[in-house]
């Protein structure tokens, strides 16, 4: 049986491990990257050999690294338009 098939057990707050990967990817499609990494964080403690988890917290961590440049950049961008810095500003673009 593979690992992402074995018998679910509750966690602490009563989701199986299949309830966390789910509410994990429902949190990923909304943005929150965040939120993701830390149910499938929760889903691995559980279940350390969960593919589906694994693979899961691969994606939301790359998620979240690419929102938090794209943040980053934005910021910039915005930190050159207040100080008038057009050509600045631009070249981030």
């Amino acid at each position: 049986m593979p690992p992402s098939a074995a018998p679910q057990a509750p966690t602490t707050d009563g989701r199986s491990v299949g309830q966390l990967i789910e509410d994990a990817r429902r949190s990923l499609a909304a943005g929150d990257y965040a939120g993701a990494i830390v149910e499938f964080d929760r889903a691995l403690k559980r279940d350390p050999e969960n593919g589906d988890a694994k693979e899961g917290l691969t994606k939301a961590g790359e998620a979240y690294k690419a929102h938090k440049m794209e943040q980053e950049q934005l910021d910039r961008v915005k930190m050159a338009f207040a100080g008038q810095e057009f050509t600045s500003a631009l070249h981030v673009l």
